[in-house]
């Protein structure tokens, strides 16, 4: 549960930072060049140059090449995705800067953040309370963003970076109950209940509780869905997804596409609803199998 929390915590910072510089100007020369020019947030695109050992980032657009200081930026990786389908592909993946080098030369860069001045010049750096953000990403530049929003997000927190460890412990904690009652007759509900929770995490995935599982994730992809959609639909976008009719929206809701906070939280009630629903389906198959794992276990002999 505490991986859990860090996960969604993690990518909601993603998604709220990265739709903050999709708002902001997208840096031209004379903004780069300017020789008083304050500190301001600005986003850019180009193509990935070259990185020097220190961590300092080259981009190049056209005839303008600014450069990005990688030290304390959120640098992420895009994996191919396709254009038609946003649903396709993985989550984006952090990377530490002196993993960089090894992309090819071909990658595309956005870059969104401060441009502060160092040594007589202009660069992307990260400022204590607005981290640079980074994304090098192959496929369509003006699909980017909806990418960036759709997949900037978990696909299912409990499977985190604790799950190992919490199975592995819970395992071993459970078996030590277990063994420790085992030929103590009057404490065989005990026993019988640590037997039980040692198969919790693949209880949803036996017959005939996978029945209620399948309509779980089901329903989960779905909210997740419609939690991106809402993300979307505050964008400035120019071709939000839909519009070119991929979105299961109702005609009342294609009367909201003018009021972006309204349909915004159409989709949000739309994804709790979901969210909620997918629960109890989830809770029922647990239920229907630690009922016939208890019976099962109760008839055995001790």
């Amino acid at each position: 549960m505490a991986g859990a929390f860090v996960e969604r915590r993690r990518w909601r910072f993603f998604r709220r930072r990265f739709s903050e510089l999709w708002m902001k100007p997208h840096l031209d020369y004379a903004q780069s060049t300017n020789p008083v020019g304050d500190t301001e947030e600005f986003r850019f695109f180009g193509a990935f140059e070259s990185i020097s050992d220190q961590g300092q980032l080259w981009i190049r657009s056209g005839d303008l090449t600014v450069q990005a200081d990688l030290s304390k930026a959120l640098t992420y990786v895009f994996p191919f995705f396709d254009s038609e389908d946003l649903t396709v592909g993985d989550a984006p993946e952090r990377l530490h800067w002196n993993r960089v080098s090894a992309l090819t030369g071909d990658a595309k860069v956005f870059v969104g953040g401060s441009l502060v001045r160092r040594e007589n010049r202009r660069i992307f750096a990260s400022l204590p309370d607005s981290p640079l953000l980074i994304i090098f990403f192959e496929g369509p530049e003006n699909t980017m963003a909806l990418k960036a929003v759709y997949s900037g997000r978990h696909r299912n927190e409990f499977l985190n970076f604790l799950t190992p460890y919490s199975f592995i412990l819970g395992a071993f904690s459970l078996i030590l109950v277990a063994t420790t009652f085992l030929y103590r007759p009057a404490f065989r509900i005990t026993m019988i209940t640590a037997l039980v929770a040692l198969f919790i995490p693949i209880i949803p995935w036996i017959p005939p509780g996978i029945l209620f599982t399948a309509v779980y994730r089901r329903l989960w992809s779905l909210a997740r869905t419609y939690r991106a959609y809402r993300d979307l639909a505050r964008l400035p976008l120019d071709a939000p997804p839909w519009k070119e009719g991929k979105a299961a929206l109702k005609n009342e809701d294609f009367a909201l596409l003018s009021d972006p906070e309204s349909l915004a939280s159409r989709f949000n009630l739309k994804a709790y609803g979901l969210v909620l629903i997918s629960w109890l389906f989830l809770l029922a198959g647990i239920g229907v199998n630690v009922f016939f794992i208890v019976l099962i276990l109760s008839q055995i002999q001790m």
